[in-house]
């Protein structure tokens, strides 16, 4: 699956939102959240003389988020704590397939008796386990 089609999924959920801090795939950082709209800054013009900028920007004209950056990810994983109502979830590293080099995550912490939401949370990205998470919330 591309970081595009993860993006994409995370979008999807329905219990998505934008949050300060996050940054799209077209390198706007979100300011700030309101009423359906992101202020966001980006940087525009060539290379050795981009000039700052900022706006305001509706939701369905954002960029997928940039699973690359890591406040991205740290909101999402914020964002998993809050629809889940765990303030103590985490994802890790849990081991490596058999024959294969990728390395697996999971989000842990959610419910000690969703065994399936585990099996669906172990994926080989720390953003597409937590992606996972978000789609499965209650």
């Amino acid at each position: 699956m591309s970081d595009l089609d993860l993006a994409r999924r995370a979008v999807a959920c329905p219990r998505w939102r934008w949050m300060p801090r996050m940054v799209d795939q077209l390198g706007r950082t979100v300011l700030a959240v309101r009423d359906g709209m992101c202020l966001c800054a980006w940087w525009t013009g060539p290379a050795g003389a981009e000039q700052p900028a900022s706006g305001w920007v509706r939701f369905e004209q954002m960029g997928a988020p940039d699973f690359d950056d890591p406040a991205t990810v740290g909101c999402v994983l914020a964002l998993v704590r809050e629809v889940w109502n765990k303030p103590t979830a985490y994802v890790r590293r849990c081991g490596q397939r058999w024959g294969d080099a990728a390395r697996l995550w999971g989000v842990y912490g959610l419910d000690e008796h969703l065994h399936e939401l585990a099996d669906k949370t172990v994926t080989t990205s720390e953003a597409a386990a937590l992606v996972a998470a978000l789609e499965s919330a209650p």
